[in-house]
């Protein structure tokens, strides 16, 4: 699911994620770790200022959530 930066559809896939995240009780550094990435990169996702497919599904395969869930929370909160 691309979309642009500052959509809305966007903010609603950001939101998701972090949610998913907090929901796993992890945090934005546990996340990196995962990832092997700075915990900047985490927190950019999470503020919806990272607009890549792969960044998403990274974070969703570190966060041990099925990215087809994701996805489906994310159509469902776009269409409510």
């Amino acid at each position: 699911v691309r979309k642009a930066i500052g959509s809305s559809e966007h903010r609603h896939l950001c939101a998701v994620l972090r949610e998913a995240r907090i929901a796993a009780g992890l945090s934005q550094a546990e996340v990196a770790e995962a990832l092997s990435v700075p915990q900047s990169f985490v927190s950019k996702t999470s503020a919806g200022n990272v607009d890549s497919t792969s960044s998403n599904s990274a974070v969703a395969e570190a966060l041990r959530v099925d990215l087809v869930e994701v996805v489906t929370a994310y159509v469902n909160r776009v269409r409510s």
